[in-house]
């Protein structure tokens, strides 16, 4: 599996270069701290070193944009999520990897969530501009090939039983993923533990639920 940068030179052949840097443009304003509710197109026009114009030739509306941008990024992150993953041997350095790549884009993530809940349409729109993209990405089984993989590992290595059926495997990783989720977006309710804490207690609780 490719590496971002690698994706995005992909990504580049299926979109103009205006669209990429409109999308990157935004990406940086939320990461710098800006509110995607107040965002405006201006802002994101100077950011992109672009006329205000000159977005509405590629792009129709600020909703399209950001919805665009965040899918954007969310094929970035399946794709990198799953190269992390597979360039480790081992069990728990691919458990590693994942709670690292947790940490990174947990944050990112939760403003899509946040996003699409307003309006199911928004949702409809960054699913099919993924789908445009990267047919086999955009769909759950992508993310769930490579958590059977590092689960597959596991049991390989008896670390772990394999688990039984798929609804037990969304239990098990719902669950864990639930706890980080919980600590990243409010570790000030968790002043006890650092994220180094949390993820061993997560293995622990890996280890435990598939013995």
């Amino acid at each position: 599996m490719e590496n971002s940068e690698e994706i995005k030179k992909v990504i580049c052949e299926k979109l103009p270069h205006k669209t990429i840097r409109i999308f990157e443009a935004v990406l940086a304003l939320r990461n710098e701290g800006v509110d995607l509710n107040n965002l405006t197109v201006a802002e994101i026009a100077k950011k992109a070193g672009i006329g205000k114009g000159t977005v509405y030739d590629y792009l129709s509306s600020k909703e399209e944009i950001i919805v665009k941008a965040l899918a954007y990024e969310y094929c970035l992150q399946v794709y990198e999520f799953d190269y992390n993953i597979r360039k480790e041997v081992k069990f728990e350095e691919q458990v590693e990897a994942a709670f690292r790549w947790v940490e990174d884009n947990m944050k990112k993530s939760f403003f899509l969530m946040r996003l699409v809940q307003v309006d199911q349409s928004f949702m409809k729109l960054g699913r099919e501009f993924c789908e445009s993209l990267f047919p086999n990405i955009s769909k759950p089984e992508a993310f769930n090939d490579t958590i059977d993989y590092v689960l597959s590992t596991g049991a390989k290595e008896n670390k772990i039983r394999y688990p039984k059926d798929n609804l037990e495997r969304d239990m098990v990783i719902n669950a864990i993923g639930g706890a980080l989720f919980a600590y990243l977006m409010a570790p000030e309710k968790y002043v006890a533990f650092e994220y180094t804490n949390v993820k061993e207690y997560a293995k622990e609780f890996l280890f435990r639920l598939l013995a």
